[in-house]
């Protein structure tokens, strides 16, 4: 094992030692990557290389179909990149591997929600908040989605407890006034405004919505 993972940290395209390290993996006698393939994912995701990432990423699935932090950076490389079927199935493994794991629920809803498939994403946000209630991204992230189906009432309702979780949220002041505004609710949308701007005085798209 570590002869093989030697070879392939110096030789990545090995096919032989990559061959090799699929049948352990086949037959459970391997299951953890070594952490210099794992320090070599992490870097070129930190340093934006998402297209190499998300390729090695997905190499390495392949030999080590159990490890979390491969399926997550395979996942959010791939939805930076706009690859969003594949980041869906990313974070679904993610969710296999590692159910409790609340982040992976809302890098789902949002693949989800870019895809277009609202439903899906909205599932994925509420089992977010069933696991975390307290989560104030699930509930701006779930103000979005039914933001965008035209739910602007319970859009609302979702910004707002995410204020309440996280007064501090200059985004969420900002989405809150634009839901607000499509409901003719002017005032109070002016006040979001305010708000946000006070939090965030250079935010420009406030500035404008305001």
């Amino acid at each position: 094992q570590r002869l093989f993972q030697a070879i392939l940290i110096a030789f990545p395209k090995n096919i032989r030692a990559q061959q090799e390290l699929a049948y352990l993996n086949k037959n459970n006698i391997i299951q953890i990557p070594p952490q210099e393939l794992v320090n070599q994912l992490v870097k070129l995701y930190n340093k934006g290389q998402l297209k190499s990432a998300f390729t090695q990423a997905k190499d390495l699935t392949k030999q080590y179909p159990k490890t979390f932090i491969i399926w997550k950076l395979l996942g959010l490389s791939a939805l930076q990149i706009g690859m969003l079927e594949e980041a869906i199935n990313a974070f679904r493994k993610c969710i296999l591997v590692k159910p409790a794991f609340v982040d992976s629920y809302i890098n789902l809803g949002v693949a989800l929600k870019d895809l277009g498939k609202f439903d899906e994403a909205i599932e994925a946000f509420k089992k977010c908040i069933l696991l975390k209630p307290n989560y104030a991204e699930a509930h701006s992230n779930m103000g979005n989605v039914l933001r965008d189906q035209g739910k602007f009432n319970e859009a609302i309702e979702s910004y707002r407890k995410c204020i309440l979780l996280k007064p501090n949220y200059a985004e969420v002041h900002n989405n809150l006034g634009v839901a607000l505004s499509y409901q003719d609710k002017l005032n109070e949308a002016i006040e979001s405004f305010k708000k946000t701007l006070l939090l965030k005085p250079d935010y420009a798209q406030a500035y404008n919505n305001l």
